[in-house]
């Protein structure tokens, strides 16, 4: 009994060490997963180095596009919510337009109506989310 323990011992080795040989000869690979290994102490160039001042400069953008709009002000707030209803109302009808005009009988027609309904539907989502965003817009006469 003590032979065939210490025989599968041996085995046992003898596999561990081969194994080990052609994981180093097929994978000599240096790379570790994730960035284990990278050698860059710092970074010299890219967003992260100008971050600062592209925030400054888009808080500056956001404060200028806030003073063009003047969305806070009650009278224009009411204005751009009546302009989006009435390009959403605009849009609908356009979609039914292209629905009552589609000819079957024409493969590329139908292709090129379905392309326009479909670029009508993607800007009535984008008129309903500026919608959103108007009337989520605290007013000076709300205050």
């Amino acid at each position: 009994m003590d032979y065939e323990f210490f025989l599968v011992l041996i085995c046992f080795a003898i596999g561990v060490l081969v194994y080990k040989m052609v994981l180093r000869h097929f994978w000599k690979s240096t790379m570790f997963e994730g960035l284990e290994n990278q050698q860059t102490s710092a970074v010299s160039s890219g967003l992260a180095e100008s971050s600062g001042a592209n925030l400054a400069a888009t808080k500056k953008l956001v404060e200028a596009l806030e003073n063009k709009v003047l969305l806070t002000n009650a009278s224009y707030n009411v204005n751009y919510s009546d302009k989006c209803t009435a390009v959403y109302d605009a849009i609908n009808l356009m979609m039914v337009d292209i629905v009552a005009n589609i000819d079957i009988s024409n493969k590329s027609q139908i292709y090129t109506q379905l392309t326009n309904l479909n670029t009508l539907y993607q800007s009535k989502q984008a008129i309903n989310d500026t919608l959103k965003f108007i009337d989520a817009t605290e007013t000076t006469a709300q205050k």
